[in-house]
C-alpha cells in the first residue's frame, strides 16, 4: 500500500478479452467483407461494360442479364476474396489485440499496453496522471451488443482529431474504473 492514499502501489484492471476479441474480429470481418465486395463489383461493372459491347445488336434484356450476371459473379468472387483476407490477415490478430490490452496503474503513471492498430506492433505507454484531463466512459451501439465499453482519457496533448485521447476498450466495470482512477488522480498528481 501507498502511504496515506489508501490504494496499492500497482492495480491492475481487467479486460474482458474475450468480448473484446469476438468485437475486433466482427468488425474486421465486416470491413474485408464490405472491401471485397466493392472490388468485386468495381470490376464487375468493368468486365460487364466490356461483355455488353462484345455484344452485335443486343436487346434490352441481353443488356440486362449480362450486366447482372457479369456483376452478380464478380461480386461473390469479391465476396470470397474478403473472406479469405479475413482469414488471412484479421482473424488471429483481432485476438492477439484483444490479448495484449492491458492498463494498470502504477505508482503516480498510468500504464497501458496495446497492439498498435496503424503499425501492428506491440506498444507499453506510460503516463503521468498530471498529464491526464478528463476521464470518460463511452459505449456505441456495437459495443453494448458486445456487452463492453471503451475508457476515454483526455490529456494535455490535446491536438486534432482526438490525438490527446487515449481509448482503452473492453475494461471491466468501465465506470467504477474510471471513477477510481480519478480518486488516485486527484490523490498521486
Amino acid at each position: 500500500m501507498r502511504k496515506g492514499d489508501g490504494f496499492e502501489e500497482v492495480i491492475e484492471f481487467s479486460i474482458d478479452r474475450k468480448a473484446l476479441g469476438d468485437w475486433y474480429q466482427k468488425q474486421g470481418s465486416r470491413a474485408c467483407v464490405i472491401l471485397g465486395l466493392g472490388l468485386g463489383l468495381l470490376i464487375g461493372v468493368a468486365g460487364a461494360s466490356s461483355k455488353v459491347e462484345k455484344l452485335s445488336a443486343p436487346s434490352p434484356q441481353e443488356i440486362v442479364l449480362g450486366f447482372c450476371g457479369t456483376l452478380a459473379l464478380c461480386a461473390v468472387i469479391g465476396g470470397l476474396i474478403g473472406v479469405l483476407a479475413y482469414w488471412v490477415f484479421v482473424h488471429r490478430s483481432a485476438r492477439r489485440r484483444a490479448d495484449q490490452l492491458r492498463l494498470r496503474v502504477e505508482g503516480a503513471f498510468l500504464r497501458f499496453n496495446y497492439i498498435s492498430p496503424r503499425t501492428g506492433g506491440a506498444m507499453d505507454s506510460k503516463i503521468h496522471f498530471r498529464a491526464i484531463v478528463d476521464y470518460a466512459v463511452s459505449q456505441s451501439k456495437r459495443e453494448e451488443r458486445f456487452g463492453h465499453s471503451t475508457l476515454c482519457m483526455s490529456t494535455t496533448a490535446g491536438g486534432p482529431a482526438g490525438a490527446g485521447m487515449i481509448r482503452v476498450p473492453g475494461v471491466v466495470n468501465a465506470l467504477e474504473v474510471r471513477d477510481q482512477l480519478a480518486e488516485i488522480d486527484a490523490l498521486r498528481e
